[in-house]
């Protein structure tokens, strides 16, 4: 509706991970969320749902200057990041992808466009502008987290980071601190062919391995070290050049690149054949493991994201990242 008369407020209530949305009618609660799920038409969509089964949990987001949400894939439909927004001239909103944004209008949180007389609200504490008016945050406030021996402390909000890693302290080979193992000096033929490592890296909670699982196109990680699985390196047709496989049973089964994914942080799938795609350039001055065929991206995670996953970046990202690379 154009008529503010006619608008319900809406309140965010915090939750673990972020906020649930929701109006009040009548004295009820009444939550939004955004679902993927399956129509009448046996496809699945992504839809605006007051009241579903789980409400969706909303953060914020600092480059939109406004809150979005975390939707699985489901069936055929590919899940991502959404907010609320409306197009073109219908009265609706509707959830549309982060890449959507310049392209439609995205849903703020406001009550007048009057500073003067906005009693100021912030999101989050550190949200840069007051989502009532647009003003300036005077005094943002951060969430940080405790430093960890491989992140610093990270905002669980907006997910910047001040100072530096703690850095392990090890004791006879064991970190007192996380409790990790000391990493040996490598030989000068590590990585080697036919060698059994753990594919690690590191996100904000620590180092993680390898699992031998994927999902959403993310090759799967865990903290736990004793529920890896190793994998192996295959030489490919020229010096540097490899593949990477692990046994699932008995079955060699390659990692390699899905050229086709939508999205480049989701583009890994597990071949029980070599193929061109499944050629990994293997940098040991580097520490990097870069995809032949999709140019320039590495196997990696954030260092300041918790999920315990491995995505494909671009190695020209200097910080915020960690490669990942083979320990015995």
């Amino acid at each position: 509706t154009d008529k503010i008369a006619e608008a319900v407020d809406l309140y965010f209530e915090k939750v673990e991970t972020g906020y649930n949305i929701y109006f009040t009618k009548d004295g009820v609660k009444t939550y939004i969320s955004v679902v993927n799920e399956l129509g009448d038409d046996n496809k699945y969509h992504i839809n605006v749902r007051l009241n579903a089964a789980t409400p969706s949990v909303f953060t914020y987001s600092e480059e939109l200057n406004t809150m979005v949400t975390e939707v699985p894939t489901a069936g055929d439909k590919e899940g991502g990041t959404f907010y609320l927004g409306t197009y073109n001239s219908f009265n609706t909103f509707s959830a549309s992808t982060i890449d959507k944004a310049p392209t439609s209008f995205v849903g703020g949180y406001i009550v007048a466009n009057d500073a003067s007389t906005c009693k100021h609200e912030y999101v989050v504490g550190c949200a840069p502008t007051c989502h009532l008016c647009g003003t300036a945050n005077p005094t943002p406030v951060h969430d940080y987290s405790d430093a960890t021996c491989t992140a610093p402390q990270i905002c669980a909000d907006c997910k910047t980071t001040t100072g530096e890693a703690l850095g392990h302290n090890y004791v006879d080979g064991v970190c007192g601190v996380c409790g990790s193992a000391e990493p040996t000096e490598p030989s000068a033929d590590f990585p080697a062919v036919g060698t059994a490592y753990y594919l690690a890296s590191a996100n904000s909670n620590g180092d993680i391995y390898f699992n031998g699982t994927i999902g959403s196109g993310r090759i799967n990680g865990s903290p736990d070290k004793a529920s890896a699985i190793k994998v192996f390196l295959e030489a490919g047709s020229a010096d540097g050049e490899y593949y990477i496989y692990f046994m699932d049973g008995a079955t060699k089964t390659y990692i390699t690149v899905n050229p086709s994914a939508s999205k480049k942080t989701q583009a890994f799938v597990f071949e029980t054949e070599k193929t061109d795609n499944g050629v990994w350039l293997v940098d040991k001055e580097a520490q990097t493991i870069v995809s032949k065929a999709f140019s320039g991206r590495g196997i990696g995670t954030q260092t300041t994201s918790t999920y315990n996953n491995f995505s494909s970046y671009a190695t020209s990202n200097t910080t915020g990242y960690d490669w990942a690379w083979f320990e015995e």
